[in-house]
């Protein structure tokens, strides 16, 4: 068993180092062109996203310092905490109607994803959740609706930010969380099929979040509004098995939008092909691996817990920007974990390694 471990671990950590250098070739070479003409200097973007590592540096290293029953006593101090940062940029939108997005918190130069926020709260609170909760877990009315009401406050105002993509992402994965957790099968099944009809009836009532839908279904009806994932198909057709080398994508050049940020796996595919494609996929389904070995080794429901709940929550984010690149899905502007230009997820993902190397300090002392 202890070997079982200490080789998980080392998967863990050669995963995320092999995933962080190539997040920071890929971003470089997906970039440049774009930095040139935007800010006159092919590092631009580089040099932002090193600093973005760097901070989720900071904040593995800080998080790792913090001892795990402080996660379980400051717990809904987080939850209310991060519902507030959520709120926040929504209601000022509401008062000020031609202001920025309100999906994201801006302070100075700086800027935040509400999602990621949320996403980190959902990942803490579960977990203490469902240690709390275990016994009553299968019981509708004293288990099951409780925890149901509480990660709604965190996901309806993340749907009406307007972040329709990542409220629903996150309702799956939790939904999953909560099934291995314990929860009942059709008390989970029940929950899906709510959320998937208000989820139509959601997206229905914006004529843009339906033309995603219809642009998905048939794509030849507007050719403007499949404009971008034309270009990332090209791209990866482009690549074929080998890819065209390194720095060798035509995409990048300003006919892919988004190239360095959600389509970044589209200009891998055309550098690195299939081949590359396949690897990088391989690559996050290792370091779920790992990690899910890992927290069968734990010996509490919450470390178990925070450490599949953010194992699934970036393997299902990579897959589902491959997906969307690929054209298997319609268009949702989530991120390729430690890849992507996305300062959010790197340094809540940083946060969320932090406290599982804690977690794996502890299990061994």
């Amino acid at each position: 068993m202890i070997r079982e471990q200490q080789l998980s671990y080392n998967a863990l950590k050669y995963g995320l180092l092999i995933i962080m250098v190539l997040g920071m070739v890929m971003l470089y070479s997906a970039s440049s062109r774009y930095s040139y003409y935007e800010y006159n200097d092919v590092n631009y973007v580089l040099i932002r996203y090193t600093q973005r590592l760097f901070a989720a540096i900071v904040f593995a290293v800080a998080f790792y310092m913090v001892d795990l029953k402080h996660w379980r006593v400051f717990n809904k101090y987080l939850f209310f905490g991060s519902l507030a940062l959520i709120a926040f940029p929504f209601i000022t939108k509401m008062a000020n109607p031609d202001q920025y997005t309100a999906r994201w918190i801006y302070i100075g130069s700086l800027s935040f994803q509400t999602a990621e926020i949320g996403r980190f709260a959902l990942i803490i609170f579960t977990a203490n959740y469902l240690a709390a909760q275990q016994k009553d877990l299968n019981d509708l009315q004293t288990g099951f609706l409780p925890y149901l009401a509480m990660a709604s406050l965190i996901l309806i105002p993340l749907a009406l930010t307007p972040d329709y993509s990542s409220s629903a992402v996150l309702t799956v994965i939790f939904m999953i969380v909560l099934y291995v957790g314990g929860a009942s099968l059709k008390h989970v099944v029940s929950l899906g099929a709510v959320a998937a009809v208000a989820g139509f009836i959601y997206v229905r009532m914006e004529s843009y979040r339906w033309n995603r839908i219809v642009s998905f279904l048939h794509p030849d009806a507007n050719a403007d509004l499949d404009y971008q994932i034309r270009q990332s198909l090209m791209s990866l057709g482009n690549g074929g098995l080998f890819g065209r080398s390194l720095g060798g994508s035509f995409g990048k050049n300003m006919y892919l939008p988004e190239s360095h940020t959600d389509f970044i796996f589209s200009v891998l595919g055309e550098e690195w092909g299939f081949i590359g494609s396949l690897a990088t996929i391989l690559l996050f389904a290792l370091i779920f691996w790992a990690l899910y070995r890992l927290s069968l080794h734990t010996r509490d429901i919450f470390s178990r817990t925070v450490i599949f709940a953010t194992a699934l929550s970036i393997l299902v984010y990579a897959l589902i920007n491959a997906a969307v690149c690929s054209r298997l899905l319609p268009v949702t502007g989530l991120p390729m974990p430690f890849i992507s230009y996305s300062g959010s997820q790197i340094v809540i993902n940083g946060a969320l390694m932090g406290i599982i190397f804690r977690i794996i300090r502890e299990e061994r002392a």
